[in-house]
């Protein structure tokens, strides 16, 4: 039986009805076995019967004029009869124009299928059925058929499409925009990707920031090795759950090649919060440098709470790990740190992800020399900004409140945004770079 008010009937539940029908029992009696109404049976049979001609009988005349038809010359085909509603060359069911098919008086009415008709093997009206199989087959195409094109108003899609453009322009997901405004837009976000796959909103995917493929990274042959016994992914993997879920990922987003400054970011998984520090060199030292700064800002107790455990990847700039351990303000270990395995960035996967998000404001191939500390810190407010359906829609820093100290925010430059003022594209930066 269906599974709840308003649910529909399945195979099992037209089977319990063609069984009814053909043992005799009324709509009201198959109702109550199946706990529906007397007309949801009653819809379901008129709704889902066949109707047909018996096999080798194709040549009837249905039509109600057939007795006193006086029609002649609708067949075309140069009879030599008087009339053609006995012409053997087409069957005027299909060409007259006054055709009206003579129906049944037995099916017009319940249980509109022929049930127990002493006349059925020389009647002459078209005969209906009720098969549990083919009245499902028929429900399915209906169904399929009543869920294509588009549900919505020429005025709803207009102000669909002038929203959803808005936020594209801003360098926004259709996750993001679903996560941010999804209760009040009229389709979900999976019926917005199908209108946009089917071509129904005037856009492309190449207008969807998500729609891109990267090239597959080559791999990096003659690297220094370097010892990092017991600060391996497996040694990380061996520590305690709790703190794994507290470990920073830490990694560098370069611009050009040539380029001597990148971003040093600082990736908390469970928040999704990114913290980022321009680095006037690729190296050790500055990275080293950057860590010093903060530690400054928050102190050692407060460092080893946010940045006890990090897992980073094995590039140079991450190579001396007893320098990034090592207090700047004592001669203890402010932090741990861990290396993922060569070439297996997803690892640290969630701090890939929020590069990704970065990229869409400083594209590859961007040099980074003319970027400031304040520019970084825009980038970095406008991504921590950024809406994620992974938190239920809520922005980084609004799932990282009471995470982080306010005056680390501040000192590195990381306010919150309006939505409307938050811009994952070039545009971000003045002058778009």
């Amino acid at each position: 039986m269906p599974r709840g008010k308003n649910k529909h009937l399945t195979i099992e539940d037209r089977i319990v009805i063609q069984n009814g029908l053909y043992a005799g029992e009324s709509f009201a009696s198959i109702g109550r076995r199946l706990n529906v109404s007397t007309s949801t049976v009653t819809r379901e049979v008129k709704s889902n019967r066949t109707v047909f001609v018996p096999k080798g009988k194709e040549d009837w005349n249905l039509c109600v004029h057939s007795a006193e038809c006086d029609m002649t010359g609708i067949c075309g085909k140069a009879c030599s009869i008087a009339s053609c509603r006995s012409c053997a060359r087409v069957r005027c069911n299909d060409v007259c124009p006054e055709y009206l098919e003579r129906v049944c008086p037995r099916i017009a009415r319940a249980p509109y299928v022929c049930v127990d008709c002493r006349r059925m093997f020389n009647c002459r009206h078209a005969h209906a059925r009720y098969s549990a199989t083919e009245a499902q087959l028929s429900y399915a195409c209906r169904l399929a058929e009543s869920r294509e094109g588009i549900s919505l108003s020429p005025a709803q899609l207009e102000s669909l499409v002038r929203f959803v453009r808005a936020r594209l322009r801003q360098g926004w997901s259709i996750a993001a925009i679903w996560a941010v405004d999804g209760d009040r837009l009229p389709v979900c976000e999976r019926t917005m990707y199908t209108y946009i796959e089917d071509g129904l909103m005037g856009l492309a995917n190449i207008d969807l920031p998500k729609k891109v493929r990267y090239r597959p990274r080559k791999a990096v042959s003659g690297a220094r090795p370097v010892d990092r016994d017991g600060r391996s992914y497996s040694d990380f993997l061996d520590l305690p759950a709790d703190v794994r879920a507290r470990a920073v990922q830490m990694d560098t987003v370069i611009g050009r090649r040539t380029d001597f400054k990148c971003i040093l970011t600082l990736h908390f998984p469970a928040v999704e919060l990114q913290l980022m520090v321009l680095l006037d060199d690729h190296a050790c030292e500055a990275v080293v440098g950057a860590l010093d700064w903060i530690e400054g800002i928050v102190g050692t107790a407060e460092f080893a709470r946010l940045f006890g455990v990090i897992l980073t990847d094995r590039g140079v700039e991450f190579g001396d790990f007893e320098a990034i351990e090592r207090s700047a303000l004592g001669s203890g270990r402010r932090c741990r740190v861990f290396y993922c395995d060569p070439l297996a960035s997803h690892q640290k996967a969630s701090c890939e992800r929020n590069h990704g998000l970065i990229r869409r404001v400083l594209p590859k191939g961007t040099s980074f020399e003319g970027l400031t500390q304040f520019d970084v810190s825009t980038v970095a407010s406008a991504v921590n900004g950024y809406p994620r359906g992974s938190l239920g829609g809520k922005t980084p820093l609004q799932a990282a409140a009471g995470l982080l100290p306010g005056k680390l925010l501040d000192e590195m430059g990381v306010v919150r945004m309006r939505a409307d003022d938050v811009i994952m594209k070039p545009s971000l930066l003045a002058g778009g770079r």
